[in-house]
């Protein structure tokens, strides 16, 4: 049996996916002005909010984390930490440290986010205009190696 065509395009970014899913869920409508964007009130939004960025400097990851220590003290500020290396691609904040980037004796570096072109429909808004676009992207990255190591 054939599936049925549909009219509709694929998602291009988080937000359209996401009003996709409200619409599906909600048979009597919604109105999608009332729906905001992801902020950092919750522990999802700051982790979220991090990997929309191509880089993440020292400051903002210890900043995140005593945010999120400051939400939810159920873990301590070395433990989010290790969150959000992992959330960035990292295995641990230690082999994110080994990857940074800039000035290294100093407390100025940064990092690259490893999982910032794996799936442009995980970003609120892509780059990619087309998912010919992104192919291309992901093969060029593919061919330079490892995602943003």
């Amino acid at each position: 049996m054939q599936k049925p065509l549909t009219a509709r395009p694929r998602p291009q970014n988080l937000r359209d996916h996401f009003l996709a899913f409200l619409a599906v869920h909600n048979p009597n409508g919604f109105n999608p002005e009332t729906v905001k964007d992801p902020d950092d009130t919750t522990v999802f939004g700051v982790l979220f909010l991090l990997t929309q960025q191509r880089q993440v400097t020292r400051k903002e990851i210890s900043r995140a984390g005593k945010k999120l220590v400051r939400m939810a003290p159920v873990y301590s500020h070395g433990q989010y930490t290790e969150m959000i290396a992992m959330v960035l691609g990292y295995n641990t904040y230690a082999a994110l440290r080994h990857c940074r980037k800039g000035d290294v004796n100093s407390e100025e570096w940064w990092v690259k986010n490893r999982m910032y072109r794996m799936d442009p429909t995980l970003r609120i808004t892509s780059d990619a205009t087309t998912t010919k676009e992104w192919r291309h992207q992901n093969i060029k990255v593919a061919r330079e190696g490892s995602y943003g190591s």
